[in-house]
């Protein structure tokens, strides 16, 4: 809209998860990841994160304000709804180390399967995992923030994992 100068992509980091991730590289369909966050660590537009996808900065005074909007009830309502989850059903090896995940991912009170695609490596002990999916936020009750007719997110998301499991 009109308005969309002033708009921008926002990301997102969880700093507050927990999970468990069972991984045999000799059996990949009996692996499994199970990952909850606190909807309430998530911590938007840091420079840092920002940076790394090539985004242009946004004022401190900003990102508080988007802070506090997505957070609110008529976001992600984290009072109402303080975590945010994805249990696999089902890890199938794609070959080459990537993997296909089945899963519920629930997020707003409200579960959908999802699947996407993943590469993992072994890095000694460590177990290092990255891959994506998109889902638009209006599936999961929310309705995409907007400003007047001029500012409107989009509906669609995407979300990125990287995770680190020893």
């Amino acid at each position: 809209g009109p308005g969309s100068v002033f708009a921008h992509d926002h990301v997102a980091r969880a700093s507050k998860l927990s999970g468990t991730v069972r991984w045999d590289p000799a059996h990949p369909n009996a692996s499994s990841v199970e990952v909850t966050v606190a909807a309430d660590g998530l911590v938007m537009d840091e420079p840092n994160i920002r940076r790394r996808f090539d985004m242009p900065l946004i004022k401190d005074v900003d990102r508080g304000s988007i802070q506090r909007t997505m957070q609110g009830a008529q976001q992600l309502d984290v009072a109402k709804f303080p975590t945010i989850t994805f249990r696999s059903k089902r890890v199938d090896s794609a070959g080459d180390g990537k993997l296909r995940i089945a899963g519920t991912f629930t997020l707003h009170g409200v579960s959908r399967e999802v699947t996407f695609a993943a590469t993992i490596d072994q890095r000694g002990e460590y177990l290092h995992a990255n891959g994506s999916f998109r889902f638009r936020q209006s599936d999961f009750g929310i309705t995409p923030y907007s400003f007047g007719s001029t500012v409107r997110n989009q509906d669609e998301v995407e979300l990125q994992v990287e995770l680190l499991a020893k």
